[in-house]
């Protein structure tokens, strides 16, 4: 059975019936009017090359508009090359010798030490050997201290070499090949990854195979192999005293009055500002320290550093490194 709409309702929706009818009829006479005028309609707002937005997540601050980047930016990759060589043009059955490996970096760019200081990150090396190869620690020359807004930190500009120390097995054969990976932060006033892979082949022994060419040493080997920390405890005269609070490093001045301490802190040791004071032909540093053995992650706490002779990247420089006894003393061998 049909029912009847009442005559007041129909009434009532009469006007919105005919509103919505004149706002679609509206809607149809804007986009028709460029084709009625001889007109292309107008494209999307949104250029081809570029794809459609997506709406940004709370709390993220959306990216500026335009194309993400400049033109002439470099990648983390780019601003710092790699070459991987060897400080032997040939490898002894038995005698250790190193894999050296030199970056060159963008002007007014660094990459880090082993301790980058107050910010930034160590560069690191990963090495595969041969098997019966020992490969040992990533070994950095003295670096130098660079400013920034979060405090010093501690690395290189323009050019270093960084070494890893290979003990080869007493059994020779004709060649053999080593392969390495480098990861570095490079800042200036922003900062990028970066990486590299390289690989280096060797003759090992007296014999090589046919053909095989004699590697080339990179020049800047012979400039920054001097430049690694010798140790202290082989350097007459020089000691490391701590009484809990202050820790004294004396050693030979060699005529400089002043020198750097690159510090290499372990869980709950905090080193301050060092100072350094002459006391005829002894140079002091002398180094606020504070220990913490509830934020020693469970390891035995340690003195560890470098300090270097004047302010020169070739000035001598010497690591040490004293383990601490549960009173916080040095331990005493």
């Amino acid at each position: 059975m049909l029912k009847m709409m009442p005559m007041q309702t129909a009434v009532k929706r009469a006007p919105l019936l005919r509103r919505v009818s004149t706002c679609v009829a509206a809607v149809c006479a804007l986009m028709l009017a460029p084709a009625a005028l001889g007109q292309e309609p107008t494209e999307s707002p949104i250029p081809p090359s570029r794809p459609p937005s997506k709406p940004t997540p709370p709390g993220v601050t959306p990216p500026p508009p335009g194309p993400i980047g400049r033109p002439g930016d470099k990648s983390g990759d780019k601003l710092v090359r790699m070459n991987m060589t060897a400080d032997v043009p040939r490898i002894t059955p038995g005698e250790k010798f190193l894999l050296a490996f030199a970056f060159s970096i963008d002007p007014h760019w660094h990459i880090y030490w082993e301790n980058a200081g107050a910010s930034g990150a160590p560069t690191e090396i990963d090495v595969k050997a041969p098997p019966n190869f020992v490969v040992g620690k990533t070994l950095f020359p003295r670096p130098q201290i660079i400013s920034s807004p979060e405090g010093a930190t501690y690395g290189y500009e323009e050019r270093v070499v960084l070494f890893v120390e290979i003990s080869p097995p007493e059994t020779a054969m004709p060649q053999v090949t080593f392969s390495a990976e480098a990861s570095w932060l490079v800042c200036k006033d922003i900062c990028k990854m970066g990486s590299a892979k390289a690989t280096l082949s060797l003759p090992f022994g007296d014999t090589s195979l046919p053909g095989a060419a004699p590697i080339e040493i990179d020049p800047a080997v012979a400039v920054f192999k001097p430049r690694l920390p010798k140790d202290l405890t082989s350097v007459s005269g020089a000691s490391v005293e701590f009484d809990g609070k202050q820790m004294t490093i004396s050693l030979p001045a060699e005529g400089r009055d002043g020198g750097e301490f690159f510090p290499n802190p372990s869980p709950g040791v905090v080193f301050g500002e060092a100072r350094f004071e002459l006391h005829g032909t002894s140079l002091h540093a002398v180094v606020p320290v504070t220990l913490d053995a509830n934020n020693a992650l469970g390891k035995p706490m340690r003195l560890a550093g470098v300090v270097g002779l004047g302010r020169s990247g070739a000035d001598p420089c010497y690591v040490f490194d004293v383990p601490l006894a549960d009173d916080g003393r040095p331990q005493r061998n």
